[in-house]
């Protein structure tokens, strides 16, 4: 697909923001690993299966 055929549209506006927005989250959960490797993690995230906090 030519990049032209979206060129103004819609959906090239909503490829931007999806994108954008994937880029966040990578950058995100990237640092909170390495925050959490380092043992420097000041962010109460928790991630797991089944979305619960540790007990």
């Amino acid at each position: 697909m030519s990049y032209e055929l979206i060129k103004g549209t819609k959906t090239e506006q909503n490829l931007k923001e999806a994108f954008a927005g994937e880029s966040m989250a990578r950058n995100k959960y990237s640092l909170v690993r390495q925050q959490e490797a380092d043992g420097t993690s000041a962010l109460p995230i928790y991630i797991s299966s089944d979305r619960t906090a540790p007990q």
